[in-house]
């Protein structure tokens, strides 16, 4: 029994020093990048966002001012999170942060002159607020205040970030995402079934350029409410959602349940968009602009990180299923101070997931949810912390 004993805790400070060295050689990778990538710009789309182009003529659109913000603010974001939630102690929350920041996903919007990287920042600042609202003390309502300042920001962010794309299907109401969501990756196929008042509005025409990209979305939309006004609309986009699903159900739950994995373990998901084998998304766009200007060091830094979170995620996974197994045997499922106290980080994620998902078909962008990844790496850290 004390050999057992011995055995157990010898294997939890080995997984220790596999974690610790793995998120060493992450950092390393990640700084080489940065430092290689600094100074070019990265091809995308610009943005479109107020509050960025202000920045931007701050800086006198230099791209290596930008950058350097974006680390900076995304380097204190997540040392704040990280140091409320698993390290007190200073110099471990910088090794922690540094590590969320290189994470090869993240590390591509920290370079690049979109509002994605402020996005994720936003996004921590969120989750930090909200892990202070349901502690003990005064000043609630300064912290509720800070919580919804935050929130605030990020959603000024995300709307950033849907301003920059060519489809105009955001803006449009919930509808219009939902037939995007439900309808586009049959909407040719699926016109047949249509009203003839629908059908008239959407010639076969504009049906068929808006099948070929969710892009092409957005002109389809435009197209019907410049015709029968927005609240008509509304009535049209229900219909053509209400058409794909009755018609196409389990294809549609597949195509949600691959969303969902894409934005949550995008890592695990992206390498086989690569190679053609799921589901339209952006994913071969982004990394063929990440690999640009330093092709061989990117493969490198990216399979790495894709190899990586495969580890990370399998410790984090075994190590939840046995803590669910043992809180069911003692009957202590959510009674903790722990586990109250993450109830509202883990809602806000769920509910960004959830909207993420929704957004649209055919429009997954793992940059969107880059600062959901890196927890998994942050879970991972605070297991082998707490062994």
């Amino acid at each position: 029994m004390h050999k057992a004993k011995k055995m157990i805790a010898h294997g939890k400070h080995v997984l220790k020093g596999i974690v610790y060295l793995g998120c060493s050689i992450q950092i390393i990778l990640g700084v080489i990048w940065m430092c290689s990538n600094f100074a070019h710009a990265q091809h995308f789309a610009p943005s479109r966002l107020g509050i960025y182009q202000w920045l931007l003529e701050c800086f006198n659109r230099i791209p290596q001012w930008i950058y350097l913000l974006q680390l900076l603010i995304a380097f204190l974001s997540r040392y704040l999170f990280v140091r409320r939630l698993v390290m007190r102690k200073r110099w471990h929350a910088v090794f922690v942060a540094c590590a969320l920041m290189t994470f090869p996903f993240t590390m591509q919007c920290h370079l690049s002159l979109q509002p994605y990287s402020l996005l994720s920042s936003a996004f921590y600042l969120l989750l930090y607020f909200s892990c202070t609202v349901l502690e003990q003390g005064k000043e609630l309502l300064r912290r509720l205040l800070l919580l919804f300042i935050s929130l605030i920001l990020f959603t000024v962010f995300a709307s950033g970030v849907e301003k920059s794309r060519t489809t105009s299907v955001s803006g449009h109401g919930w509808a219009a995402h939902l037939a995007s969501r439900m309808a586009w990756p049959t909407l040719w196929i699926d016109m047949e079934p249509w009203s003839e008042d629908l059908r008239e509005i959407a010639p076969p025409g504009l049906v068929w350029e808006a099948a070929f990209s969710p892009d092409n979305m957005g002109a389809l939309i435009d197209r019907i409410e410049l015709k029968v006004g927005k609240e008509k609309a509304r009535e049209y986009y229900l219909e053509m959602a209400g058409t794909a699903w009755s018609r196409r159900y389990p294809s549609i739950i597949r195509q949600l349940t691959w969303d969902a994995l894409g934005y949550t373990v995008s890592p695990l998901i992206v390498p086989i968009q690569l190679r053609g084998e799921a589901y339209d998304s952006y994913s071969g766009t982004n990394y063929g602009v990440m690999m640009e200007h330093t092709p061989r060091l990117t493969q490198f830094y990216v399979t790495y990180g894709w190899w990586w979170f495969t580890c990370v995620f399998v410790i984090v996974a075994t190590s939840g299923v046995m803590r669910l197994v043992e809180s069911i045997r003692s009957k202590r499922l959510f009674h903790t101070t722990e586990s109250k106290r993450v109830i509202l980080p883990l809602s806000i994620c769920v509910v960004y997931l959830f909207l993420l998902v929704m957004r649209g078909s055919g429009m997954m962008d793992y940059r969107l949810s880059a600062g959901i990844n890196e927890l998994w790496l942050l879970l991972a850290i605070r297991k082998v912390k707490q062994n």
